[in-house]
């Protein structure tokens, strides 16, 4: 007997959850939009309410559509409100578990907000969808993963060998650490107001790298200055050649980037090829003055000048990878930098002031003595 009562009750309580589910309604277009009042005076309270009250309000199907989250958390992220972008992509996710761009808009943003621990559980997350779909973005992420999962850095000049699928020799990290040491040194005495701590991340690639001179290089950000030094073991002569080529013409390259704050993550400088032309050509100009080291990719010829112009009037989208650092579908490679680098020693030319100089001015006043 008592066996039946307890089925009774809960074939009730069933019953009426049933009943209280029935009688949720679909939410209008209108309804699935989030409060003008909300989005006016948005605080993660009233934000997580405003959920709590949806999914009490209508039946459990119903979902703000994907754009109406990105929308107002994209809103945020522009207003400089990160906490409150962070707040809305997490309940994004929690809508969308298996949609990969939303977690890993949400790992970005935690990244943005120093919060390392909670944006490498995100990627994490991003990396697994990847790997379970088409993997297209998978090597993204595990760069992402590495680069947040690495030791601090410790202050001034910090030098770290990150050994990965190829390994350094101690006389290659002996040899590089000299080149380093001693170009930074070189570098802060040009330039003293070169930020104090700078992180050289050194690490091995079988890519070729000949155009390069085996060594290629980008400034990740510029206070605390970190720079990414990539060494190709493809290079004739291997890693030890390609360091005695180009490394220290790419230390002053990617020095002169964090001087001026063209830097990857904390850039100081708006869109725009014009902008990047000058900034590159700027540290082209640069090293190669100051090394000796001249490298084919940043040659340019007699139409460079035409090059130059034709960067000037491109709209601020102009694709990046085919105006600075790749190959154009005309053929041409690396144009930005060919042209920033005639365009520098063109402005030296006429107005007689050196790269030390040139180095303390904005893109647009360079372009200005160019006659542009």
């Amino acid at each position: 007997m008592k066996n039946l009562i307890l089925i009774v009750l809960l074939m009730a309580a069933v019953t009426a959850g049933y009943a209280q589910e029935s009688n949720k309604q679909s939410p209008s277009d209108a309804q699935m939009q989030f409060p003008e009042t909300l989005i006016a005076d948005f605080s993660d309270e009233e934000f997580l309410k405003e959920e709590k009250r949806f999914a009490a309000t209508y039946i459990e199907t119903a979902k703000r559509a994907p754009e109406t989250y990105r929308d107002l958390g994209i809103a945020l992220y522009r207003e400089q409100n990160i906490a409150g972008a962070i707040t809305v992509f997490k309940r994004f996710a929690e809508v969308y578990p298996t949609n990969e761009e939303v977690i890993s808009m949400l790992a970005s943003l935690q990244d943005r907000n120093k919060n390392k621990n909670a944006a490498i559980e995100s990627y994490k997350r991003a990396l697994a969808l990847s790997e379970e779909g088409d993997g297209s973005n998978a090597d993204y992420y595990r760069s992402e993963l590495t680069r947040l999962q690495r030791r601090d850095a410790k202050p001034g000049l910090d030098i770290l060998f990150e050994d990965g699928q190829f390994q350094f020799t101690l006389e290659d990290k002996q040899l590089i650490e000299s080149i380093v040491v001693e170009s930074e040194k070189s570098v802060r005495a040009l330039l003293p107001g070169l930020t104090e701590n700078i992180r050289i991340i050194v690490t091995i690639i079988d890519r070729k790298l000949d155009v390069a001179g085996g060594v290629s290089g980008r400034a990740e950000t510029h206070t605390p200055g970190e720079v990414i030094i990539e060494i190709s073991n493809v290079f004739p002569g291997g890693v030890k050649e390609a360091v005695k080529t180009s490394l220290a013409s790419t230390v002053f390259h990617e020095l002169h980037h964090i001087y001026r704050g063209w830097a990857i993550r904390d850039n100081k400088f708006g869109r725009g090829i014009s902008i990047a032309m000058v900034n590159e050509g700027l540290a082209v100009a640069f090293s190669e003055i100051y090394t000796g080291n001249i490298a084919d990719a940043n040659s340019y010829g007699d139409d460079a000048d035409d090059w130059v112009k034709e960067i000037i009037l491109l709209p601020l989208d102009a694709d990046y990878a085919q105006w600075v650092m790749g190959e154009h579908p005309d053929g041409r490679t690396s144009i930005a930098y060919r042209a920033g680098n005639y365009l520098i020693h063109e402005v030296m030319a006429k107005t007689g002031k050196d790269i030390l100089e040139l180095s303390e001015l904005s893109p647009d006043e360079i372009l200005k003595l160019g006659g542009y």
